[in-house]
Parts: structure tokens; sequence; C-alpha cells
């Protein structure tokens, strides 16, 4: 199976900046204006993207199966190319399915890259579970963990460890034209930056 998907628009924010010229920083005795420079402000640019992607099933007998696929994405800008993205992805896995059970066990790797530049790397396991109770009810759940890894220096205080843990259900119309489903997620980061030491605690991912 696979996809192809192509894109086209207009970003009014490219960089993810502010509109405003002037914005307040406190310098740790008060409150002080600022006033940033035309690169540091919000542009707007015309681009397009484009994305494909397939998986690969191979049945090894009545319950085990093989499976790999990947998918590529690209964000181009027009004008302001050192915002240009480009995602891939990749997984590989093993599949068991017996009457109402589906697991599938995979992992995990990709790449992200900014501006023509590798920003990080990724790299990890996911455990997916489907139960059906009957044909118009599905229970499902999974449990990811993945490792975000930065290429340059400075951005190595983001690095983390992340686990992902979900729980849903999937219920079927009785006129089997509709569907209504939900599902609850929980996550962790930990901040595994090797920048950050006891003497300089603050080169880090805050936010972990």
């Amino acid at each position: 199976s696979g996809y192809v998907e192509v894109g086209a628009g207009r970003n009014s924010n490219v960089n993810g900046a502010t509109s405003q010229s002037q914005v307040q920083i406190y310098d740790a005795l008060n409150w002080v204006t600022a006033t940033l420079g035309s690169d540091y402000l919000k542009v707007s640019d015309n681009y397009y993207s484009a994305a494909a992607g397939g998986e690969i099933n191979h049945s090894l007998n009545a319950h085990w199966g093989l499976y790999a696929g990947a998918d590529l994405r690209k964000h181009a800008n027009r004008t302001h190319t050192e915002f240009d993205s480009a995602n891939t992805e990749g997984h590989a896995g093993i599949v068991y399915e017996a009457q109402a059970t589906r697991i599938r066990l995979s992992v995990l790797g990709g790449q992200y890259d900014l501006g023509g530049t590798r920003n990080n790397n990724t790299s990890g396991f996911k455990g997916e579970w489907r139960y059906a109770f009957s044909p118009s009810n599905q229970l499902n759940a999974l449990a990811q963990s993945v490792q975000y890894r930065y290429i340059e220096p400075y951005l190595k205080p983001n690095d983390i460890d992340q686990q992902v843990f979900g729980l849903g259900w999937l219920h079927v119309t009785s006129d089997g034209k509709s569907t209504l489903s939900g599902s609850v997620h929980y996550g962790t980061e930990k901040d595994v930056s090797p920048i950050i030491t006891v003497n300089d605690p603050i080169h880090g991912n805050i936010t972990a």
C-alpha cells in the first residue's frame, strides 16, 4: 500500500516569529525594552509541499507476518529557503493476529532536515495492541519510546528520551456508515543533554 500527496499555499509566519518590533526583556534587575531587527520579525512566503510513503506486508503463516514502511515529507518555501524542511521516517516489525487480537511490534528511525542541513535524528520502538470485542467495538492500546538527538552542539540541550502511552476505543454505528472514537494519551520526556552538569545546570531543556 502507498500514497502520494502534493500541496501549495501561503504561510503568514514562516519563521514562527513575533510581529512586534519591540519586546520586554528582564535583565535580572528590571524590565527593559528591546528593539528587534527585521531578521527577527515574522515574514510571509509561498510554499509547496509533497509527501509519499508506503508499507509492505508479508504473511509468514496464518498468525505471523512481517512489515516495513517509510514516509517522506518535503516543505519548501519560495524565498525563505532557510526554513525548508524534509522529514524521513522508516519502520519495520512483526505482527501477530489471532481471532480478535492483533499485536504489532516495530522499530522506528528517522531524520529531520531544516534549511538543507540535518537537524536531528530519531530512533525507538513501538508496540500496538488491538482487540475487537465485536464487529462494532474495538479497543486500541500503544506504547512508544523514542530518542531525539540533535546534530549541532548548540542544539544538544534539546536532546530528550520520550515515552508515550495511549488507549482508545472505536465504535461503528449500527448502520455501518459512521464511526465514533476517542482516546487518551500520557507522555513523559527526560532531558538527557550531555551539556547539563551539576556546576552548569541552566544549559538544558528547562521545559522537559
